[in-house]
């Protein structure tokens, strides 16, 4: 089986020494039109905490790097829990969306960093690139590292629009893996990602674009865009986005790759080689996309006005009634709200109450439910407890389209 070192190695590390170009100014340049991103794909190489290219030694390269760049959305990969909170802390105009590939914090994670002022996430979940693409941690094609998949439906407060945000990273080692993940993902965008609704599929895929037969299965086969091909300028275009922590190699080479479904206008892309004193922040070059995306909204149902806020008396103490969420995924509730359940064979389970084992608890004031929409156009709620039917102990089976309510802030 091939290393991961020697796979790498062989993509992109020259064995004599080359010129590398230096990030360029203009990546950072404003927005030649309005509702233009910043996006970028960024194997963050995960935090050795030891050796020359330790976390330490690289973490104040990646925020000079970051701070300068300035993405709007960007997918990393590698990256584990401790490092992405330091990024997250360097980058303090940005959430992060995410999950250990192990399961919970554990594992690297395929995460989605967006800024929180413009992009507003509306659904997210998660999958493995396996036979069983539900079950957490899973790996059935051969390959010993766990490899899956984070999304995010996002709404651009500025555009009104909303856009999907895919992130992945293939194996580094087999083939086969490599193309039955890609067919998995081309799957799942074809039953889980909402027609007309634009999609950018980023990532580490561990194939030479252009050369591998996975970029043929999802460009030229799957009908997605490469945004690199589709932009009218493209900088340092011969550099590998691999580099090994050494002299990178210009042969055009590049394995990771920022992919659009949809009608997009792509102004620049670029391969930003970003270096200070002969270090690089990462053994992988960013890749960034300057685009335009065209496309609608994703309508939802009318909330009933009797679930406004401000209708619901408060009372009871925290944590009484507290729920667990015994579904496939994760949810971070951290205020009161609406949050949109996964839909279609993601929903698999039950809310129940806090006793037993489940992948993610969440700690729920009183007022908390499933809404649930009728055929009639109304909604009816299954309340958790506080509520005009609410049982301490319900167990309430969930249907696609379900919504979770939370009246309160959560714990």
């Amino acid at each position: 089986m091939t290393s991961r070192r020697e796979f790498l190695r062989a993509l992109g590390v020259a064995t004599a020494v080359t010129t590398t170009v230096s990030f360029s100014a203009r990546a950072a340049e404003a927005p030649s039109a309005p509702g233009e991103i910043c996006v970028v794909t960024y194997n963050l190489r995960y935090a050795s905490p030891t050796g020359e290219n330790a976390w330490p030694a690289r973490r104040p390269l990646m925020r000079a790097l970051l701070q300068e760049l300035k993405p709007d959305i960007m997918g990393t990969q590698e990256g584990v829990y401790g490092q992405l909170r330091d990024v997250a802390a360097d980058l303090p105009e940005m959430d992060w969306i995410g999950l250990g590939r192990d399961g919970g914090s554990r594992g690297e994670f395929m995460a989605i960093f967006y800024r929180r002022d413009r992009f507003e996430p509306l659904e997210y979940d998660h999958f493995w690139l396996s036979d069983t693409p539900l079950v957490m941690g899973s790996s059935t094609w051969g390959n010993t590292n766990r490899r899956m998949l984070t999304w995010v439906l996002f709404r651009d407060r500025q555009t009104g629009r909303d856009f999907y945000f895919w992130n992945t990273h293939l194996d580094h080692a087999l083939q086969p893996a490599r193309e039955k993940g890609a067919a998995l993902i081309l799957e799942r965008i074809r039953s889980a990602a909402k027609p007309g609704i634009p999609l950018l599929l980023v990532g580490d895929f561990n194939a030479v674009a252009g050369e591998n037969t996975v970029y043929n299965h999802l460009v030229r086969e799957g009908g997605l865009t490469d945004t690199w091909t589709a932009a009218a300028v493209r900088r340092n275009e011969q550099m590998n986005s691999f580099n090994g922590f050494e002299t990178a190699k210009a042969d055009a080479k590049r394995i990771d790759w920022i992919l659009s479904r949809g009608p997009v206008s792509v102004r620049a892309s670029e391969v930003i080689t970003f270096a200070r004193d002969g270090r690089y922040p990462s053994d992988h070059f960013p890749v960034a996309a300057w685009l335009t995306l065209q496309g609608g909204r994703v309508e939802r149902v009318a909330r009933p006005q009797h679930l406004a806020p401000g209708d619901l008396p408060s009372f009871g103490n925290p944590g009484v009634g507290s729920i667990r969420i015994a579904i496939f995924g994760e949810y971070c509730v951290n205020q009161p709200g609406y949050y949109y359940l996964p839909e279609g064979s993601l929903v698999r389970d039950a809310i129940q109450t806090a006793q037993g084992t489940s992948p993610v608890t969440v700690w729920a004031r009183p007022y908390s439910g499933i809404e649930r929409d009728l055929p009639d156009g109304s909604a009816d709620i299954f309340w958790f407890r506080g509520g005009p039917r609410a049982q301490v102990n319900q167990s309430v089976p969930l249907k696609d389209g379900d919504r979770l309510f939370f009246r309160h802030e959560t714990y």
